[in-house]
């Protein structure tokens, strides 16, 4: 089943397919696919997690059962769902003081690409992949929520 749907200029909800990303935009915003796999872009075709390319990771911060990583455009990712951090050292899964270590390590880093799939969200920066489940039985909410610099905002739910 393909899904289409345009954001207004306004601010404003987007309607929710089961298992979608919800969008909230200050600027026109189109979201382009199905269900098992959503891809969420702008107008000019981009990802809005695209714009995380090229922009530096400045600053991590933990909170009990999730994280939030700030970007130096402003950018800020919360995530809450199942994360792991795959480095030249090996993997390891949040909340493991290694992950932790490994995540505020890469602080100063840019990102160097992200690719969105049904099942993960990974982000590539400092020659270290995090990956972030997109799994329902990995989230109770939401796995995560972006908000842009520009002042776009995407749930993946």
């Amino acid at each position: 089943m393909e899904s289409h749907w345009t954001v207004s200029d306004r601010l404003h909800r987007v309607e929710q397919p089961p298992s979608a990303v919800l969008i909230y935009k200050r600027q026109s915003l189109t979201a382009l696919g199905s269900l098992a796999s959503l891809s969420v872009v702008s107008a000019e075709g981009k990802s809005i997690l695209g714009q995380l390319i090229g922009h530096d990771l400045v600053a991590v911060t933990f909170v009990l059962d999730c994280f939030q990583l700030q970007f130096g455009d402003g950018s800020r990712l919360n995530i809450t769902t199942a994360a792991s951090l795959q480095s030249a050292t090996g993997i390891c899964r949040f909340p493991e003081p290694l992950f932790v270590s490994g995540l505020v390590s890469l602080i100063g880093q840019l990102v160097s690409a992200i690719e969105e799939g049904a099942r993960d969200l990974d982000i590539f920066l400092g020659g270290s992949a995090l990956t972030l489940s997109l799994r329902p039985e990995d989230f109770h909410v939401e796995a995560y929520d972006f908000h842009a610099a520009d002042g776009g905002f995407a749930v993946q739910n």
